[in-house]
């Protein structure tokens, strides 16, 4: 739980809890072991939006982001609820630094604020950690 930053979600009791790891990331979950050598992660990440941001043309915003990374192909979209508001999720794979993983984002808009929920795992322990890392990811709650 994180009082200050009005959340709170569940975790597997192994995983290991990484705070403000990486750009907008408030908190990182990585599975059992070195969390700088896990093949897989969640973030929870909030980021300020302009006034007046929807929910569709932040979609937009995101997509058009992770284009420019190489390696970007988006598999899926889909409209659902995230923390109890609309949200949208995405499925893709990309290549950054020349190594590649796959990822599955939820988004939802909540005033001037983007919370998103990213699990991500290199390809061969992309389904072994799918079910822990959505368990965390469906958690999330508003506070």
């Amino acid at each position: 739980m994180n009082q200050e930053a009005g959340y709170t979600f569940h975790y597997p009791d192994d995983w290991v809890v990484v705070e403000g790891k990486g750009a907008g990331s408030v908190v990182v979950f990585a599975p059992p072991g070195d969390p700088r050598s896990s093949p897989a992660n969640v973030s929870i990440s909030l980021t300020p939006v302009a006034e007046g941001t929807n929910l569709k043309s932040y979609y937009r915003q995101t997509v058009g982001f992770l284009g420019v990374i190489p390696g970007f192909r988006l598999e899926s979209t889909h409209r659902e609820s995230f923390a109890g508001f609309p949200a949208f999720s995405i499925a893709y794979s990309m290549s950054p630094k020349g190594t590649r993983f796959g990822a599955l984002q939820i988004t939802t808009l909540v005033g001037t604020t983007a919370y998103s929920a990213i699990y991500s795992s290199a390809p061969k322990t992309y389904k072994r950690y799918l079910v822990d890392g959505g368990l965390i990811v469906r958690s999330f709650q508003l506070i």
